[in-house]
């Protein structure tokens, strides 16, 4: 009997090789590798910073562009996507939360991840990876 491999998209405000500024960029990006070598199917979805958007523009494949509504406002997203030494990454992209500072402290920073967590579950359905399972690191997804 075949055994269904488990799909996990890793949610983390940033993530090695694209963007670190700590530790969790560390694991956000080694825990995936070596999970895959164990036969774990996994993703990777962080915002869309924007260092990520100055070196590797030319790399990031567009799935779609929506909007979403963060309390009276309707904001827009677009989702993203590209390969990574063979691991899916999706990026969130919103210039007004994640085109300047990727921590801007304070409530700025808790309205910039507010954003991202409401942006992941409003992107899942676009997505051609369908999780069993979303790794949330930090207070960021948590």
């Amino acid at each position: 009997m075949k055994t269904k491999k488990p799909k996990v998209l890793f949610v983390a405000s940033e993530a090695m090789p694209l963007v670190k500024t700590g530790g969790l960029a560390d694991v956000a990006g080694s825990l995936p590798i070596s999970l895959r070598t164990l036969g774990v199917d996994v993703a990777v979805m962080i915002p869309k910073h924007h260092v990520i958007k100055e070196k590797y523009e030319s790399q990031i494949e567009t799935i779609a562009v929506t909007e979403i509504i963060l309390g009276w406002r309707r904001m827009y997203l677009g989702i993203q996507r590209m390969d990574v030494g063979g691991i899916s990454y999706y990026l969130l992209d919103n210039e007004d939360y994640f085109g300047d500072a990727i921590y801007r402290g304070g409530n700025a920073e808790n309205e910039q991840y507010l954003f991202f967590c409401r942006a992941v579950l409003e992107s899942l359905e676009f997505l051609d990876f369908k999780p069993d399972i979303l790794h949330c690191n930090d207070w960021h997804t948590g």
